[in-house]
């Protein structure tokens, strides 16, 4: 004899259940799941991933065993992880502790996914990436074993930032390939305090004998590693003129030879994209 699915009131949990309606989406296919991401106030998260119907419709749903309190809830493309979503700037839902008073079943309004986010999500906020190349000696033969590392590159003000996106080892050819994914829209505070920062001495004597010529702005701050927007205030206060375009135009950072596509030891990387966008060296050779 079959028996009858327990509802949350008789299983002494607590459900969630969160709708999502992309029905005005333009041009919407039902070929990408979203992922939905639930937070409690103690920063643990569950995740679910949603396929939506023809109509741009479907729901995630969520158990607890116990009142969980105020929630947050995020969501996004289903390559982007619970850390992600709480990083990057994308659609957010609060769902506050009274949500739970003498209820242990809460179904939320339906969520509306814009076209914007939607779009946003699949072409622009999370992409994969393939680097692909050569590692050859000074006289043209093939580098084999050499551990080859991309980095992505950001310059802020007088700061730097190097963070590793990927590794791979050449082979018999000297040839090797770096698979990667980059997010971008990620909310300021959080792109300053994940990333490892430091001053750039080349920046900051660019920037100095640039302001100086000015002759209207006051001591900047020292050069300290964190980033911080207290650097701009003597710029705010002052009311220097506009840059000559042969001042700004000086400030164009050269590239260090650690930039360019000629790899470590004199081997050169055949193939390697703009050393802006991911900077490739040669770490060891087995």
């Amino acid at each position: 004899m079959a028996t009858r699915p327990r509802s949350a009131s008789e299983s002494h949990e607590f459900t969630l259940e969160v709708p999502l309606d992309a029905s005005k989406v333009s041009d919407f296919r039902p070929d990408r799941p979203v992922k939905v991401v639930v937070i409690n106030k103690r920063g643990e998260a569950q995740d679910r991933l949603v396929n939506l119907d023809e109509a741009g419709k479907g729901t995630a749903s969520f158990s607890f065993s116990e009142a969980p309190g105020s929630l947050q809830i995020l969501m996004g493309p289903e390559t982007a992880s619970a850390a992600d979503l709480q990083r990057l700037q994308t659609i957010s839902v609060a769902v506050p502790a009274s949500s739970w008073r003498a209820r242990r079943e809460v179904r939320l309004p339906d969520v509306a996914i814009s076209s914007y986010y939607w779009w946003w999500w699949w072409w622009h906020w999370c992409r994969n990436f393939k680097i692909t190349g050569r590692v050859l000696c000074a006289n043209g033969s093939p580098v084999v074993g050499a551990t080859v590392c991309a980095f992505d590159v950001d310059y802020w003000w007088w700061w730097s930032s190097q963070e590793q996106v990927g590794c791979a080892t050449t082979d018999a050819t000297g040839s090797f390939e770096i698979d990667f994914t980059r997010c971008c829209g990620w909310w300021p505070w959080w792109w300053w305090e994940t990333r490892y920062w430091q001053v750039d001495p080349i920046l900051v004597d660019q920037i100095t004998a640039f302001l100086k010529q000015s002759g209207r702005v006051g001591r900047l701050p020292r050069a300290v590693p964190s980033p911080s927007l207290a650097v701009f205030q003597p710029l705010l206060a002052s009311a220097a003129r506009p840059a000559r375009a042969d001042i700004a135009t000086s400030l164009a950072r050269p590239r260090g030879a650690g930039e360019s596509s000629r790899a470590a030891g004199g081997g050169v990387a055949e193939g390697i994209p703009d050393p802006d966008l991911a900077l490739v060296s040669v770490v060891s050779v087995g």
